[in-house]
C-alpha cells in the first residue's frame, strides 16, 4: 500500500509564492530610520533646475557628521558651505567673502525628523512600483499653496534615496541625484574648520547654502 503524500510537502511547489507589497509608508519610515541613525555620509548631490530658460546643472561635495556638522562644496569651489554647531559660514573663494549666521537648533537628526513629520502631514504619499530597479515614491501636496505640489523619490533597497524631483506645476522642475555614496566614512575634523585667507570680508546674514 502506498504512503499518501503530505499535502504540505506539495503546496511549496504547486502553488506561487506569496511576494510582500512594501508600502509608500513603510518606504519613508525606513529612509527616516536610516538618515536619523547613521553617523556620517558623504555623496555627490547633482542639481539640475529645468525652466523656459533651459537646464542649468550644478555639482557639489557633502559631507555630514552627526548630530551637527556639515559641508557642501560646489565641484567647482566657488562656493563652501560650512556648520558646525551652530555656526553656518558660506564662503565665496572668488570674492573673498563669507557670510556668517547662527542657528540655534541645527541638530540633524531633529532636523530628520521634522522634514519626515513635514511629508507625512503635508503630502499623500503613493508607491509607484519599482524603476530601475528603485523604489519610486509619488509625494502629492495636499494644499495648492505648497511651493511643490509634486515631489517623486527614487529610493535604493538599502533605503537612501538615490533621485528627487520637485515639481512646482508651474513650470520649474529641480532634478537631484546622488552618486559616490558612501555612509558612514571617516571625517576629519578639519573639514568642519571654517579657516578663510585672513582679509576674507565677513558678513551678517545672506545667503545659505548654494542660493
Amino acid at each position: 500500500m502506498k504512503k499518501a503524500t503530505s499535502l504540505l510537502i506539495i503546496l511549496p511547489f504547486v502553488l506561487p509564492p506569496v511576494c510582500y507589497a512594501i508600502t509608500a509608508g513603510e518606504i519613508l519610515d525606513n529612509l527616516e530610520y536610516n538618515y536619523k541613525t547613521l553617523d556620517s555620509l558623504s555623496c555627490i548631490i547633482s542639481e539640475v533646475v529645468e525652466g523656459s530658460w533651459g537646464e542649468v546643472e550644478s555639482n557639489y561635495y557633502i559631507h555630514l557628521r552627526m548630530p551637527n556638522q556639515l559641508r557642501m562644496e560646489s565641484t567647482d569651489y566657488s562656493v563652501i558651505t560650512l556648520a558646525s554647531g551652530g555656526d553656518v559660514y558660506t564662503y565665496y573663494p572668488d570674492d573673498n567673502k563669507a557670510y556668517y549666521h547662527t542657528l540655534e537648533k541645527f541638530q540633524g537628526k531633529a532636523a530628520v525628523e521634522a522634514l519626515f513629520n513635514f511629508l507625512r502631514e503635508s503630502f499623500n504619499a503613493e508607491y509607484l512600483g519599482l524603476s530601475d530597479n528603485l523604489y519610486k515614491v509619488k509625494l502629492k501636496a495636499k494644499e495648492l499653496y505648497f511651493p511643490y505640489q509634486e515631489i517623486y523619490i527614487w529610493v535604493m533597497k538599502e533605503f537612501y534615496i538615490k533621485r528627487l524631483n520637485l515639481d512646482d506645476g508651474r513650470g520649474i522642475i529641480i532634478n537631484y541625484s546622488v552618486s559616490d555614496l558612501v555612509i558612514n566614512p571617516t571625517l576629519s575634523e578639519t573639514l568642519f574648520i571654517f579657516d578663510p585667507p585672513a582679509d576674507c570680508l565677513f558678513l551678517e546674514g545672506g545667503p545659505i547654502g548654494f542660493q
